[in-house]
């Protein structure tokens, strides 16, 4: 479950980056390394010009849908914050995250190259590795460790000791089993 609430926050951090846009509190923690790096994705090029304009002290690049964007982020160093037009079609959203490697329902996606390795020790794994993923989150910056010390925690205190490597094994099951489909409910 923490895991789960640690992407969630990584996904919230996104959004109110999103939403408040490049001067919040939260932005300027991101892009520590002078101004934010912004990318625009906006439905038409009239877009691009307002909302580019309404970022003050930036130098945004983006375009037009997904593909424009992405065309353009090659000409920033890094992309501390990505800014969504409100008017951008959903395909074009999904495409972006596609591309991210986010989409934890497409198998192919690149975030599921990483759920072997992390949970499993190694890029091969067919099965969960407890001690593979306990060595791998306390070698992670914080605040993975204490995170990761959380989990163990929680679900020993509610399910009796030793839970947590139990849970472990149902998520990477769940994860690489391929169960984690648009059209089947998760249960």
């Amino acid at each position: 479950m923490l895991l789960v609430a640690a992407i969630a926050y990584w996904l919230l951090q996104h959004a109110i980056l999103a939403s408040e846009g490049p001067g919040s509190l939260l932005a300027e923690a991101v892009g520590q390394s002078g101004g934010p790096k912004i990318l625009l994705v906006v439905a038409n090029g009239g877009g691009r010009g307002r909302l580019a304009g309404d970022l003050k002290n930036s130098a945004p690049a983006g375009g037009v849908g997904a593909s424009g964007a992405l065309a353009e982020e090659r000409s920033l160093p890094s992309v501390d914050v990505i800014l969504v037009a409100a008017d951008v079609n959903d395909d074009e959203i999904r495409a972006l995250v596609n591309h991210a490697g986010f989409d934890y329902f497409d198998p192919d996606a690149a975030s599921h190259q990483h759920v072997r390795p992390l949970f499993g020790g190694r890029p091969d794994a067919d099965t969960a590795d407890a001690d593979a993923a306990e060595r791998a989150f306390q070698s992670m910056p914080p605040p993975m460790p204490a995170t990761f010390a959380a989990l163990q925690a929680d679900y020993d205190d509610a399910q009796g000791n030793g839970y947590w490597r139990t849970y472990l094994g149902q998520f990477f099951d769940r994860f690489e089993g391929g169960r984690y489909r648009r059209d089947a409910p998760l249960n």
